[in-house]
């Protein structure tokens, strides 16, 4: 997003401000959600903005589908009332941003733009531009509104019939301001009397393209490894607990009761980690179920033993199948 104000943002990335400060905002105020589930979609909002700055800036379909485009409001003198309806400014609204920048005659304005970030742009008539032509008594040719031919490196042909120019001829001149070929230039407008000017593409945002991609690569592998390693921790306690029960199904109880205490050390183990990734109501519940289960293994009480047992072995399937972040929660 740079270093723009909030009234300088695109809607897209007003949004993603937005959805920022509240899933930051989520995990502070419930202790009971693991800090990396409000990490992870933290991460993959900034990774798709940095990916998405970087497409904008090289794409012009996707930034128009993203930011929009300038739209005219005042072209040749004459307000388009079409266009004002269609971006929802009223006519005191287009009075009120022409007197902010100290235009109070409707009549001086040639052109006006209403850029995408909801500021207007204006062109005066030749004439009234300060020091204006007409108090000076001097003759001035009419401005002619630049036309953007080459942006982001992408030729516009639709621009090029606006000027009267080929492609040939753009070429040749592009070869004689030290443009190798047409795609050279990142900004390339033609202004009033036939005189050209660019601006040299550089090469800077592919580093924000790629720090989002090492994002979003990284969360990945991080889903991955954790989705292998929670599943082979409480696979190891679910069998050890199948177990269990088959042998108070047999009268015996203290085998069970072995069985029963082994899966909860393997829960021990990998609880570390889950913590970290799953919710902690989900984790009390467990520890509480296995408490319960060598509550009744001691007390002999085969039937709430059996009855805990598996109750406990759904708890652990549930969390394995729906709560372990799998790698593509993380898209």
């Amino acid at each position: 997003m740079g270093k723009r104000q909030i009234g300088e943002m695109e809607p897209a990335e007003f949004v993603v401000t937005m959805l920022l400060a509240n899933l930051a905002a989520i995990p502070m105020q419930d202790n009971g959600i693991a800090l990396f589930s409000g990490l992870v979609p933290i991460l993959v909002i900034l990774g798709l903005e940095l990916i998405l700055s970087v497409v904008t800036m090289r794409s012009i379909g996707m930034r128009r589908v993203f930011c929009g485009k300038p739209v005219i409001l005042i072209e040749n003198g004459k307000i388009l009332e079409r266009n004002l309806r269609q971006t929802r400014v009223n006519l005191d609204e287009l009075t009120m941003h022409l007197r902010e920048k100290d235009i109070f005659d409707l009549t001086t304005v040639k052109y006006a733009i209403l850029e995408t970030n909801g500021q207007l742009s204006t062109l005066l008539y030749g004439k009234d531009t300060p020091p204006t032509a007409k108090d000076l008594g001097v003759r001035v040719p009419e401005a002619r509104l630049p036309v953007t031919l080459i942006t982001g490196g992408k030729l516009l042909r639709d621009n090029l019939s606006l000027v009267g120019l080929s492609e040939q001829e753009l070429s040749r001149r592009l070869e004689s301001q030290g443009c190798i070929a047409q795609i050279d230039p990142a900004l390339h407008t033609r202004h009033r009397r036939s005189r050209l000017s660019h601006q040299a593409r550089g090469h800077g945002m592919m580093k924000y393209f790629w720090i989002g991609t090492a994002i979003l690569a990284l969360l990945l592998t991080l889903g991955v490894t954790s989705n292998i390693a929670s599943g082979l921790i409480l696979r190891k306690s679910e069998a050890l607990l199948r177990q269990a029960d088959e042998a108070v199904g047999r009268n015996e109880l203290q085998k069970a009761l072995e069985k029963s205490r082994q899966a909860e050390e393997e829960w021990s183990k990998g609880k570390k980690m889950l913590h970290i990734t799953m919710t902690h109501t989900l984790l009390d519940e467990v520890d509480a179920s296995f408490s319960n289960l060598d509550t009744y293994g001691e007390e002999e009480e085969r039937t709430e033993y059996r009855v805990c047992c598996r109750e406990l072995l759904l708890k652990l399937q549930h969390i394995r199948d729906m709560d372990i972040p799998h790698y593509y929660h993380f898209l």
